[in-house]
């Protein structure tokens, strides 16, 4: 085992051993094991993937497709969530909300909100906070950079309900949807070291991560409240984390009607539900008042 590097300010270590396939040996987990018993470490746990539910769906999400600043303002999730009412009393000034995805590209021209400059990128340490696509079919399942501009939407996502919050921007997963649960907590501790306000985590693991849960609950100890999507397999179990998490609060996405979206998790660890579908037309065209909301 070779230590790489630590979480900034907490106990969390990563270090790097070689494997030949997907699980771990079991002689390793002994070994850990052993380290734990010798209180030479407090717990360890293995790295193991998480993704976006579309990314592990491969199901559509919708950037744009020619539409314009009112087709954006005018999407059903406006008056489904009485937005208008709710910019009466707050249109989210003066709060920092940490999107912790694939990056956001600032350029974006419906992208009007101000951007932290505690901004980062995790998966290539470049200052840029840039939602890059490289070409390439990294994951091997026949779709070219699918997840490139997802933290851009998720982003549009929470400018179209707080437009006056600011932005945090921190990139944790690659082009295909992908991330580690050391890169989910590591960019946790980001968000709370920048003084977040709001996490929001369109991402999830079904494996039970001691670091994700310390994080989450400091955050939650720091008054910063987590949101995460609580996955998109139409199914109970296994629970997604963060999710699931004590601290965070799972999110149920919901269509046009104000029900469960059909593809959406649902169980225990929802907390909260919201719109998280993209309407269509009678002859698939997509409906201009429904059109840029995607699955959270």
């Amino acid at each position: 085992l070779a230590p790489v590097e630590q979480v900034p300010g907490r106990p969390i270590h990563l270090l790097r051993f070689d494997v030949a396939g997907p699980e771990p040996p079991p002689e390793l987990e002994q070994a850990l094991q052993e380290l734990v018993v010798a209180g030479e470490l407090a717990w360890s746990e293995f790295g193991y993937e998480a993704q976006t539910g579309e990314g592990r769906t491969d199901s559509l999400w919708v950037t744009g497709v020619g539409l314009g600043p009112d087709d954006f303002r005018g999407q059903f999730a406006r008056d489904l969530l009485g937005l208008p009412a709710a910019h009466a009393t707050s249109r989210g000034a003066g709060v920092l909300v940490a999107v912790i995805d694939s990056g956001l590209d600032a350029t974006h021209p419906l992208i009007e909100a101000p951007i932290s400059a505690a901004a980062i990128d995790l998966v290539d340490g470049n200052p840029s906070i840039t939602d890059p696509a490289d070409g390439v079919d990294n994951d091997g399942d026949g779709l070219v950079d699918e997840m490139a501009g997802h933290g851009t939407f998720v982003a549009s996502l929470v400018h179209l309900v707080a437009p006056e919050a600011t932005l945090l921007p921190i990139r944790i997963l690659d082009t295909e949807g992908r991330t580690s649960v050391y890169l989910m907590a590591k960019g946790i501790a980001a968000a709370i070291d920048a003084g977040a306000d709001v996490i929001n985590m369109s991402v999830g693991t079904t494996y039970d991560s001691v670091a994700i849960e310390y994080l989450v609950e400091e955050a939650e100890n720091a008054g910063i409240v987590v949101v995460a999507s609580i996955g998109n397999l139409d199914r109970q179990e296994p629970e997604e984390h963060p999710a699931a998490d004590g601290g965070a609060h799972g999110v149920v996405a919901t269509d046009p009607t104000d029900r469960r979206a059909v593809f959406s998790n649902f169980g225990d660890a929802a907390a909260l539900a919201a719109p998280g579908t993209t309407a269509f037309g009678a002859k698939g065209e997509l409906d201009p008042s429904a059109s840029v909301l995607g699955a959270v």
